[in-house]
């Protein structure tokens, strides 16, 4: 059952006792699925604020998600887009930082052919320039330095897809907003890339907030990626930058496939699983090298190898709800490498018959209603 959601949560405007020493305080930020309407003192209450969000996209009650806290760290990414918009306005003055203009980092290219990864040379090579990428890229963030623009096809595609979004936003805690900016920098590359390979992003606006006590390391709600704060880095913290954006990427697919496009049964939540997965790889592979996507798909092949003993089919007749964890995590190493075999063997008919014609067409049917109500597969 989708449906759309008008939400209102009122919260104390700061946390801290107001008598033993006023500069202390922390205001407290509400943020939630879908676009924020309205911020307004309450009515009754002076003390308290009123935070209003609207869900205009239709979703089900399992993917909204809300949090409230000190996010007194916020980033507006591409915030020249969004300098006059009412959230990105609403948001500082809710009491976060001031928010800073990003620096435009130049879009990677994808390099024309493959790596032999039989050729260790060949490799160390292909590795070594992927991470003088990465270490550049973080530092010229981390300076403020601003690279020469760039007039290519994929640079033109961030800015439309950043235009056509209401607002992407980040939050974290005080004190951390040097790393939240750093890990964060490449978050519009990512809703670019899932926007030309598989359809326009569903949401108004995207949100991701970093926090302590999480259960899981990420839960993705619709518009909306709860994190850890341990994949925060700071700019000279070169290793953690390829977790962190593998799985800060498999969020956002998240958004398309698992949270807009939903399962119609337990059975079918392998493909949806898979999906993400899938279109996580390929981003993997966009962003931080096919030598890095190739090493972490081997790597998955070998894990599942030694995991899928006496292990139930991932999808069959009859199946009941997946609850346990360790079988969703079963689930998610072994989806995306089925779809890729099947990618490969679909392949061998010509380019034209793989998943990347597929896939979509599926979104597309599910914005044009052709999936029903429920967007189900």
């Amino acid at each position: 059952m989708r449906c759309t959601w008008d939400m209102f949560f009122s919260v104390p405007a700061c946390l801290g006792d107001l008598e033993d020493d006023p500069s202390k305080l922390l205001p407290l930020t509400v943020v939630a699925s879908g676009e924020l309407s309205s911020l307004v003192v309450h009515p009754r209450d002076p003390t308290r604020r009123v935070f209003r969000y609207i869900m205009s996209t239709a979703s089900p009650a399992s993917t909204i998600g809300f949090v409230a806290g000190p996010f007194t760290s916020a980033y507006t990414l591409d915030g020249s887009l969004l300098a006059n918009g009412s959230e990105a306005n609403q948001v500082e003055a809710a009491g976060g930082e001031s928010v800073k203009e990003p620096a435009k980092e130049p879009v990677k290219e994808d390099g024309e052919g493959e790596t032999d990864v039989n050729n260790p040379e060949e490799v160390d090579n292909d590795q070594q320039q992927v991470e003088a990428g990465v270490e550049d890229g973080v530092g010229n963030a981390a300076n403020g330095d601003q690279p020469a623009a760039k007039t290519s096809h994929n640079s033109k595609l961030k800015k439309s897809t950043i235009d056509a979004i209401g607002g992407v936003f980040a939050f974290t805690y005080p004190g951390l907003q040097t790393e939240l900016e750093t890990t964060c920098s490449f978050i519009p590359e990512a809703l670019a890339f899932h926007s030309q390979e598989f359809g326009s992003y569903p949401y108004a606006t995207y949100k991701v907030v970093f926090l302590d006590g999480l259960r899981e390391p990420i839960i993705t709600c619709a518009s909306l990626t709860l994190v850890r704060t341990d994949f925060l880095h700071p700019p000279n913290i070169i290793e953690q930058v390829y977790e962190t954006r593998r799985c800060l990427g498999l969020a956002i697919a998240q958004q398309w496939f698992g949270t807009y496009i939903t399962p119609e049964k337990w059975s079918d939540l392998w493909l949806v699983v898979g999906l993400a997965g899938l279109a996580a790889g390929l981003f993997v592979k966009h962003n931080l090298g096919n030598n890095e996507y190739r090493y972490r798909l081997r790597r998955d092949m070998s894990r599942l190898c030694h995991a899928d003993v006496n292990q139930r089919p991932i999808s069959y007749t009859g199946q009941p709800p997946v609850t346990d964890p360790a079988e969703i995590q079963f689930m998610q190493l072994k989806a995306p490498i089925v779809l890729y075999m099947l990618d490969k063997r679909m392949m061998k008919g010509g380019m034209s018959l793989g998943l990347h014609r597929i896939v979509p067409k599926i979104l597309v049917a599910a914005m044009s209603g052709e999936l029903g109500a429920s967007n189900e597969v």
